[in-house]
């Protein structure tokens, strides 16, 4: 029978590591922070402009009388008072107001 005992770090013996990649060095990970902070930036440009195109303009289903068009966007400065880091703090979601204009049309009349 083995008899174990607990072995404290200061009676450890030093570790060695020893690598078994099959890649003679080491890749670096990419910066995911930024991959992601780009992806997001890139959606604020242009993804939102070509999701509203896509689905504008809308029309009734019943009838043909009304048209609904996105015309621009933009995205406004948070609520003041609230910093990125205060909501960081407080467990708040950090956001930013998005404003959508939009065209009406009145098919019969012509009307905006």
């Amino acid at each position: 029978m083995v008899s174990i005992s607990p072995v404290s770090a200061e009676s450890a013996l030093p570790v060695t590591r020893k690598s078994y990649a099959s890649l003679p060095q080491i890749l670096d990970v990419p910066n995911l922070i930024r991959v992601q902070l780009d992806s997001f930036q890139r959606f604020q440009e242009n993804g939102l402009k070509q999701l509203l195109e896509g689905v504008s303009p809308i029309k009734t289903l019943t009838s043909s009388k009304l048209e609904l068009s996105f015309i621009g966007y933009e995205f406004r400065e948070p609520r003041p008072g609230r910093s990125e880091a205060e909501c960081h703090e407080r467990n708040l979601t950090y956001s930013v107001p998005l404003y959508v204009r939009i065209q009406l049309l009145i098919k019969e009349t012509g009307e905006i």
